[in-house]
């Protein structure tokens, strides 16, 4: 992740401009000053998140697209936020909490100390009629949205002393195949964020035994077995169905494990 020095320094001058604690260059709290720590925790969503996902919680997840049209079951997608509210907060929340609510409620600490990742999967294509043909396109069901939930509540947990020397990234999947490839300065922050998204992941074996093929799922093999073993949380937007497919044939062994891990939460979309 690149410095983000100049952004906490501008966030953290907005928020102390509006702190009742801060006076006269001073912070007069007895616990000590936040708006610096929170000011780097705004920084990082606005570096990681897209602008559209920011600050998003598991109330946001309606299942709708940008037009209202209901793409998914309204009895799964209470499924899937029981599943996400789960992860976040040890037991299903009902209503739309407040940022301070979800903070106190939050058990990533306990998450990340099991290394528990998350794999967020399911079809992503649907056919419509067009001019009397079926075609088939990509739908966008929210996934990333709910991998942004998570990121967002994992960064928030910086104002706490447990986890405030925390790291995050977040990467597609298209882009950590080329860093992978060139093995550039990138790959050490990535391989080494104690949060780490990797969205847009396809099936790896789309050419079927070519070499490219053959190279992707042994490097990204060897890049996930690492973050398992170090029991660092992994978010995995996958494009395709876990459930439908042989993980170890098509995306090999380490993500296989990484499904089977018994801490590993799995949300179908």
């Amino acid at each position: 992740m690149k410095d983000l020095s100049k952004d906490i320094s501008l966030f953290t001058q907005k928020i102390q401009f509006g702190c009742q604690a801060f006076v006269d260059g001073e912070c007069n709290r007895e616990d000590g000053c936040v708006c610096k720590k929170m000011g780097e925790i705004h920084a990082i969503i606005k570096e990681l998140i897209p602008d559209n996902l920011r600050n998003m919680t598991t109330h946001d997840f309606t299942g709708k697209d940008k037009n209202g049209n209901q793409l998914i079951e309204t009895i799964s997608v209470n499924n899937i936020k029981k599943i996400l509210n789960t992860y976040l907060y040890g037991k299903n929340i009902l209503g739309d909490q407040t940022r301070i609510d979800l903070n106190k409620l939050s058990v990533l600490n306990s998450r990340y100390k099991k290394g528990s990742s998350v794999i967020i999967h399911g079809e992503s294509t649907h056919f419509e009629n067009e001019n009397g043909r079926r075609t088939k396109k990509r739908q966008k069901a929210g996934k990333s949205l709910l991998a942004s939930i998570i990121m967002t509540d994992a960064i928030y947990r910086k104002k706490y002393p447990e986890s405030r020397f925390w790291n995050y990234d977040w990467i597609s999947f298209i882009s950590l195949r080329q860093i992978l490839k060139d093995r550039s300065d990138k790959l050490y922050d990535i391989q080494e964020a104690d949060w780490l998204v990797i969205d847009d992941l396809t099936e790896i074996d789309k050419c079927r035994g070519s070499r490219s093929e053959i190279w992707t799922r042994e490097i990204f093999d060897t890049f996930l077995i690492d973050r398992i073993n170090e029991k660092k949380p992994t978010i995995l937007v996958c494009e395709f169905d876990a459930d439908k497919v042989s993980l170890e044939e098509r995306m090999g062994l380490a993500f296989q494990k990484l499904y089977n891990d018994e801490h590993t939460f799995k949300v179908k979309v």
